[in-house]
């Protein structure tokens, strides 16, 4: 692994300690990072940074699926416009991800 990316990696990955940071991919001028941001329902969040080494210049994107860090990940980060997640359900003919039920809780009956 490139020394300078990987120490970019870290840097970037530690402005965000909301991210339990997971998985990562590497070619060989860039490096992309996975990580999960905990949600207050039974569901995760995602959020990917993307690091390409151009030139003599670090170029690092991120996308997120969290509506409550989304803005305020832009600015940490200089971004200069929040771009908010949708759902694909509903709009694209594609499996996606199943909400869980609840299961209805039988009344206790004695025989």
């Amino acid at each position: 692994m490139n020394p300078c990316l990987k120490i970019c990696a870290e840097e970037t990955m530690n402005e965000f300690p909301e991210v339990a940071w997971d998985r990562f991919t590497e070619k060989p001028n860039g490096l992309t990072l996975y990580g999960w941001i905990d949600r207050e329902d039974e569901h995760k969040d995602f959020m990917l940074i993307m690091i390409d080494s151009v030139g003599r210049s670090i170029l690092i994107k991120f996308v997120t699926s969290s509506a409550k860090y989304s803005e305020e990940f832009s600015r940490r980060s200089g971004g200069t416009k929040h771009i908010p997640c949708q759902t694909v359900r509903g709009v694209f003919s594609v499996r996606t991800v199943a909400r869980k039920l609840s299961t209805p809780q039988m009344p206790n009956q004695s025989l």
